[in-house]
């Protein structure tokens, strides 16, 4: 966690408990202080994170309505709609933060993506002259020319 680039933290009542114990959360708040991680929390149980130091962290949304826990059932949305709705916001966190380091933004590409055929890629090249290739269809990420 000290050398992470990106922290991902999945709450629940016993999570809050244990890494305040453990002095890990005081790794994990300087971290997001300086800056030297991305922290993103994802609310797997209920719990009162609102009251706590979290309410001070970005939360990955599950549902549609941000801040409700994973595990809480819904009468409008189904397990696979909230599965996908968490796997759109890490795939972004990721782009983001590759984009940062790399300190250039993504760039439409022309070619479709080599997964489902159909959906646009983007693409950065970093400070050290590596292209990588994302897809905002399937969310794939490719180091070097997925075509080849």
């Amino acid at each position: 966690m000290r050398k992470a680039d990106m922290i991902f933290l999945l709450i629940s009542p016993g999570f809050l408990s244990a890494i305040s114990e453990s002095g890990l959360l005081d790794v994990v708040l300087e971290r997001q202080r300086t800056q030297a991680a991305r922290i993103v929390a994802l609310i797997l149980h209920p719990s009162n994170w609102q009251e706590s130091w979290l309410s001070q962290l970005p939360i990955l949304p599950a549902w549609p309505e941000s801040g409700h826990p994973l595990t809480r059932e819904h009468p409008r949305y189904d397990r696979s709609l909230i599965q996908a709705n968490v796997a759109i916001g890490i795939y972004k966190v990721i782009r983001n933060l590759i984009a940062e380091k790399a300190d250039r933004a993504w760039i439409p590409f022309p070619e479709f993506c080599p997964e489902d055929g159909g959906s646009q890629m983007i693409m950065l090249t970093t400070q050290q002259g590596e292209q990588i290739f994302g897809c905002d269809g399937c969310f794939q990420l490719w180091r070097g020319n997925p075509w080849m």
